[in-house]
């Protein structure tokens, strides 16, 4: 992911992308000290993060890009790689409630309704809490507000260069397993939020 990829060039915080994500309880949120966690999945558990970390002590980065594109993205995964663990085949067939496979004219309408809803809790949430909203799509300038805002140490220009690049984890996930185990698919690493 861009953006746990860029911060793990700053020399005053730690980064990673989904670190924790198969942690239950406690250890879910056992974040290090000056830490930058990127994990999408971290919208489900907003009480929890606000229990645990004191306002006074984190900043939220709320991470923005064309809802449409991220519920294109979530199809190609939810369609092409048929990842029955992707937050999509559990949004899908848990959150709402459906025992069978939804047909294929409707899964964008369920992938547009899981970023609405993703959106939505976040925004809520970040009302009452410190953040900066970074934005996938503007050039680099609210990544560069917020490399200020958190007084960052390091190789600035590597740390902005790396934000640049596009980072396409999932299609190397695919082609990574294709070749490993042809018809598993095992992790799905590219989340935007």
């Amino acid at each position: 992911m861009s953006f746990a990829t860029a911060c793990s060039h700053l020399e005053n915080y730690t980064s990673a992308h989904e670190s924790l994500v198969d942690q239950i309880g406690t250890a879910r949120f056992a974040y290090p000290e000056n830490h930058i966690e990127a994990d999408n999945r971290l919208i489900w558990h907003l009480g929890q993060l606000a229990q645990k970390y004191d306002s006074q002590n984190v900043l939220y980065v709320h991470l923005l890009r064309d809802p449409e594109k991220i519920a294109q993205s979530y199809l190609k995964r939810w369609t092409e790689i048929n990842f029955n663990a992707g937050i999509m085949s559990a949004f899908a067939n848990g959150i709402v409630m459906r025992e069978h496979d939804w047909p294929a004219e409707r899964k964008l309408d369920v992938c547009r309704f899981y970023v609405e809803t993703a959106i939505v809790n976040t925004q809520e949430f970040l009302k009452t809490q410190p953040h900066i909203d970074v934005s996938l799509e503007d050039g680099g300038v609210s990544f560069e507000n917020f490399l200020d805002r958190i007084g960052a140490v390091g190789d600035l220009d590597l740390v902005k260069q790396d934000w640049a690049k596009p980072h396409n984890d999932h299609k190397f996930s695919i082609e990574l397993d294709r070749k490993n185990n042809p018809g598993l698919i095992k992790r799905v690493t590219k989340r935007i939020f």
